[in-house]
């Protein structure tokens, strides 16, 4: 008997309520809350999520933080080949990667 039977046979035991909970805590994205976008979904409601998402993304940044970032999208060059530069990133804990 594995794991997963176990899991499968409580699932079984479930309320409808207890699964939609269950399906809404799967379906949600585990590091940013948003939760995942059925492909029957229109196209307004997934660019508000978007935009709920990305909603105070700026803030803390001044207006030539901003310009400087913009700048650099739009001229910098990352050569996705050269991998080693994001080696720092092995160095953040888990949560903040």
């Amino acid at each position: 008997m594995t794991d997963m039977e176990e899991l499968f046979r409580t699932v079984d035991k479930l309320s409808p309520a207890e699964r939609d909970a269950l399906e809404s805590y799967l379906m949600a994205d585990s590091k940013t809350g948003i939760e995942s976008v059925s492909p029957d979904e229109d196209v307004e409601s997934k660019i508000r999520g978007i935009q709920e998402a990305v909603n105070g993304f700026m803030d803390g940044f001044s207006q030539a933080d901003i310009d400087q970032i913009v700048w650099a999208m739009n001229h910098e060059y990352v050569d996705p080949d050269d991998l080693h530069m994001f080696d720092w990133i092995d160095e953040l804990p888990e949560d903040e990667r």
